[in-house]
């Protein structure tokens, strides 16, 4: 009867134990899969960051053509009617 009693005791105990094991390692699981996902979750942030910079760049880099072209074709206006002018002095002096 005491043996029983010690032996119920120990099972008790031992059970109490492996929850207690158990709680402990579905908590460090739980954290390392929390680590993984922030992980995860920084690296995406940072490919969203630099896919903003680069559209940013990339902008810039469109405006910045479309001003030199704007450029171009401003003297390219110019340089025609200048050449209607040589043109026309050309006609005049036959």
């Amino acid at each position: 009867m005491v043996i029983d009693t010690i032996y119920g005791g120990i099972t008790i105990l031992c059970i109490f134990a492996g929850g207690l094991w158990r709680l402990h390692r579905n908590q460090l699981a739980t954290e390392s899969r929390m680590v993984k996902l922030e992980a995860t979750d920084e690296l995406l942030k940072q490919k969203l960051n630099s896919i903003h910079e680069n559209h940013t760049q990339t902008v810039d880099r469109v405006k910045h053509v479309e001003e030199v072209l704007h450029s171009v074709n401003v003297k390219l206006g110019s340089l025609d009617a200048k050449f209607d002018q040589v043109l026309d002095l050309l006609k005049t002096q036959k």
